[in-house]
C-alpha cells in the first residue's frame, strides 16, 4: 500500500496527492516486534496482488457514489450514484484513491515497513498486539521531540490470524508536518481483513475501510479532505 496522499495523509489509501509521507526521506529497515514483523514479511510475499473490488466512497454533504473495479481490463464502472455530482473536491479525492488504489497492491500494506520508525510495543490484549511507532508526519519540527503528545500512531495485530487489524494515526493538536504545512485536524484510519477464498477468511489481508479526515494547510493552500472508502466484494484475479 502506497504512502500516497490520502494514504498517509494512508494507507491509503492515499492521497490520501503529494502525501506527506513521501516528502519525508523514508526510514531505514529496522528490526520490529516479532508479531509485527511476521505480520509486514507475510504481506511483503504477494506484493502485486491483482484484486477487482466494489468501493463506496463517502463524503459529508455528499451522496455516496460505488464503483466496481475490474483488475483485467482495469476499468471502473459505476454501480450506484452520480460521480459526475461530487463536488470538485470530493471528485478529486475519488479519483486520487481510484489511482492509489487500483494498482497490484494497492490494497495491501506490503510496504508499510519503510515507513515505520521506532516501533514499541505497548499492549497485548486477549485478541491483539498493539503498537506505537513515529509516522512520516511526526518529523515537522512541532512534532518530533513529544510525537505521542502531538498524534497517536497505532498499529494493531491480530493475534488470531497474526495478520495487520488496523492502522491509525490521529492528531492530537495542531502540528506542522513540513516548514510549509501546518495541520489543524488529521485522521487517517485503515482497516485490514483477509480475503475470502474457498468460504474461508483465509487468503491474504486487504485494505476494508478508509478514513481521511484533515484540515490545515500545505504549502500556502488550504487543505481541507474528508472522506471514508469501503472496499469489498473482492476478486483475486491471477
Amino acid at each position: 500500500m502506497t504512502f500516497s496522499k490520502d494514504r498517509t495523509m494512508r494507507k491509503s489509501v492515499l492521497p490520501l496527492l503529494a502525501s506527506l509521507a513521501l516528502l519525508n526521506a523514508p526510514a531505514m529497515a529496522a528490526a520490529f516486534p516479532a508479531p509485527l514483523d511476521s505480520a509486514l514479511s507475510d504481506a511483503e510475499t504477494t506484493p502485486k496482488l491483482r484484486l477487482s473490488y466494489s468501493m463506496r466512497y463517502e463524503a459529508p454533504g455528499e451522496a455516496p457514489v460505488t464503483l466496481r473495479f475490474d483488475a483485467q481490463t482495469r476499468y471502473w464502472s459505476v454501480v450506484e450514484g452520480d460521480p459526475g455530482a461530487l463536488s470538485k473536491n470530493a471528485r478529486e479525492k475519488l479519483n486520487n484513491i481510484k489511482k492509489s488504489e487500483s494498482v497490484p497492491g494497492g490494497l495491501l500494506y506490503a510496504d508499510f515497513r519503510k515507513y515505520l520508525r521506532a516501533v514499541e510495543a505497548l499492549e497485548e490484549t486477549e485478541t491483539q498486539h498493539i503498537y506505537r511507532f513515529l509516522p512520516p508526519e511526526a518529523e515537522g519540527e512541532d512534532a518530533a521531540d513529544d510525537a505521542e503528545e502531538v498524534m497517536r500512531a497505532r498499529l494493531y495485530v491480530d493475534k488470531a490470524d497474526g495478520k495487520l487489524a488496523r492502522y491509525e494515526v490521529v492528531g492530537l493538536k495542531p502540528f506542522k508536518p513540513l516548514p510549509v504545512a501546518k495541520m489543524e485536524e488529521f485522521v487517517v484510519e485503515q482497516d485490514f481483513e483477509r480475503l475470502e477464498e474457498n468460504g474461508e477468511k483465509n487468503g491474504p489481508a486487504v485494505l476494508v475501510r478508509l478514513r481521511s479526515r484533515q484540515k490545515g494547510e500545505r504549502f500556502f493552500r488550504k487543505v481541507d479532505t474528508d472522506f471514508t472508502a469501503h472496499f469489498f466484494d473482492f476478486e483475486r484475479v491471477e
